[in-house]
């Protein structure tokens, strides 16, 4: 019976150590909700062979906030506009009809860049947001 109850006590054991060391792995979708804070914009511009790049400047008030209906509020320059955002896979977010390629996204910290073509030139969006 005390061996019984041994294998018991370390099932019961192994059990709440096996379950508390699981970590929950939340998709993009979950991680993607909320609201960030612009650190970074900065656009690069290629035309005929040439590249420039501008950082524009941010203040606070620069921000994405992702919903769960996907929606998003977006504030540049003092100026707030909504759209519509869709996930695809583990590294697409569509804003609207822009496809941006996310480089980094954690519990605090998402970077991802846009990519545009134009008549002439190629522009390129990275935006690091933090929470």
């Amino acid at each position: 019976m005390k061996k019984t109850n041994n294998y018991l006590f370390l099932l019961a054991t192994l059990l709440i150590v096996g379950f508390s060391a699981c970590k929950k792995n939340d998709s993009t979708e979950e991680r993607v909700l909320g609201k960030w804070f612009v650190e970074k914009r900065e656009i690069k511009t290629t035309r005929d062979g040439r590249s420039s790049v501008y950082d524009y400047p941010v203040t606070p008030a620069d921000y994405f906030s992702f919903k769960k209906d996907n929606t998003f509020l977006r504030s540049f320059d003092g100026v707030v506009s909504s759209g519509s955002y869709l996930i695809l896979g583990d590294n697409l977010l569509k804003i609207n009809n822009d496809t941006a390629i996310i480089s980094k996204i954690t519990k605090n910290e998402l970077n991802f860049n846009i990519k545009a073509l134009g008549v002439d030139a190629i522009m390129e969006t990275e935006l690091n947001l933090t929470k």
